[in-house]
């Protein structure tokens, strides 16, 4: 085998490889403040993102500035679709879940990355009988929840319209100083998604 055609199959091999790694997870660049992690799958498309307490995008907060996790789901259709006959929050119990993205000092110690740091709510409650995750026509479901919480008797709903569930939500520590991820999977149209999502406290 000659060398250029050794060469040539390593290069295929190597991209083969690479393209196979950027379908497992749609990301961010955790060094830029440019874009959220968004995946389109059919006719849905889903995006992951932190944002200010104002609802504007940003991926990096000063120390002590709280921040909030932000799931939306798009439906670019003409036609209603269901996610599935379920809460979403079921079958993701560890949406907006925050983890280390690197070792993390803390006043707990050192946390090592892909370590979770806790996320703002441990339950939700469904306020319709039967539980169903759907989208509307060219519509739209958003799931949004600050980081830190001062008063936890507050009802944030999930998604936010319509509410067809409650988050029973949980007073968090501010995040110290260090890069972190949120992370979302779903599988639709047996596709699946796999959104991660960086941010940076600085």
């Amino acid at each position: 085998m000659s060398s250029l055609m050794y060469e040539a199959r390593v290069l295929l091999f190597v991209t083969l490889c690479f393209s196979i790694e950027c379908r497992k997870e749609i990301r961010n660049n955790p060094t830029t403040n440019g874009s959220p992690a968004t995946q389109t799958v059919g006719n849905l498309e889903l995006i992951l993102e932190t944002t200010d307490m104002n609802g504007n995008f940003k991926s990096q907060f000063a120390e002590g500035e709280n921040f909030m996790l932000t799931l939306m789901i798009k439906n670019n259709n003409a036609k209603g679709v269901t996610l599935c006959h379920c809460f979403l929050t079921d079958t993701n119990p560890d949406l907006f879940a925050v983890y280390t993205a690197e070792p993390t000092a803390s006043k707990y110690g050192t946390m090592a990355a892909g370590d979770s740091v806790g996320q703002p709510w441990n339950a939700a409650g469904g306020i319709d009988i039967a539980p169903i995750t759907g989208i509307g026509a060219n519509s739209f479901i958003k799931y949004t929840l600050p980081w830190f919480i001062s008063d936890t008797t507050v009802k944030y709903f999930a998604p936010v319209s319509p509410p067809v569930e409650a988050f029973h939500v949980v007073q968090n520590s501010m995040l110290p100083v260090g890069m972190y991820y949120t992370q979302f999977r779903l599988s639709y149209l047996n596709s699946p998604v796999y959104l991660k999502f960086y941010f940076e406290v600085y």
